[in-house]
């Protein structure tokens, strides 16, 4: 069988990392797209996607305090800082973290 574009698309997406985030009532994907996808808890599709990331996401980490920050690292060394506008559950600001010797 040959696969259509489509196909080939659907089968190269997959979660690397899930984080569940209790004082949000949220859970944190880290994906083979290179994003990342938060979904409320117990919702059928996430409320956000986060892009930024040129290679794989490899690692995540959270706050516990409001604000909400999430570090994600990808597999090319660069790590993002996402901070959630204002409670607003679909705007996060991302910063760059930049690694110096």
């Amino acid at each position: 069988k040959v696969a259509t574009e489509r196909e080939k698309k659907e089968e190269a997406y997959s979660f690397k990392l899930l984080k569940y985030v209790p004082e949000a009532y949220e859970v944190v994907g880290a994906t083979t797209r290179k994003q990342l996808c938060i979904w409320k808890y117990n919702s059928y599709a996430p409320i956000t996607t986060l892009r930024g990331h040129s290679d794989g996401v490899e690692t995540l980490a959270y706050t516990r305090k409001a604000p909400l920050l999430i570090f994600s690292g990808a597999g090319d060394g660069k790590v993002c800082k996402w901070e959630r506008l204002q409670l607003n559950n679909f705007m996060y600001s991302k910063e760059l973290l930049v690694h110096t010797e």
